[in-house]
């Protein structure tokens, strides 16, 4: 009698190249060598699967991680154009300081002008009291 001999399909994905391959099990006589070569199949699927687990959760990581890396980086853009912004109104600040110092200046030299110099005498009173 011929041994028997029975054919399961089975596929394979190629991880590389993201595509399946056809893989034919050739089941014998023998049941031990059957089931050996089913676990061992089997073993090879768990493992497969766990590397497409582990994938599948790395896209999702590298996913989350480019959202956060859009919002800092909008985050960025924001602070820098506050921190533009900023400058500019230091710099009104600056110019308006300036101005207010000059104006402030130039009724104080008039002042000394119409008044004259004061008296030595009057510089060492006022050094001394201040």
């Amino acid at each position: 009698m011929a041994p028997r001999k029975q054919q399961l399909p089975n596929k394979e994905i190629d991880k590389q190249n993201c595509t399946t391959t056809g893989e034919v099990i050739t089941l014998s006589d023998d049941e031990d060598q059957d089931v050996e070569s089913l676990e061992n199949l089997k073993l090879k699927l768990g493992r497969d699967i766990k590397i497409l687990k582990e994938e599948l959760e790395l896209r999702r990581d590298i996913a989350s991680l480019t959202k956060k890396k859009t919002e800092m980086g909008s985050e960025i853009e924001s602070l820098n154009n506050e921190k533009t912004q900023l400058g500019a109104d230091s710099e009104l600040l600056n110019k308006g300081k300036v101005k207010l110092q000059t104006d402030f200046e130039f009724p104080n030299k008039e002042k000394s002008t119409v008044q004259g110099k004061p008296k030595k005498g009057y510089d060492k009173r006022k050094s001394a009291c201040c």
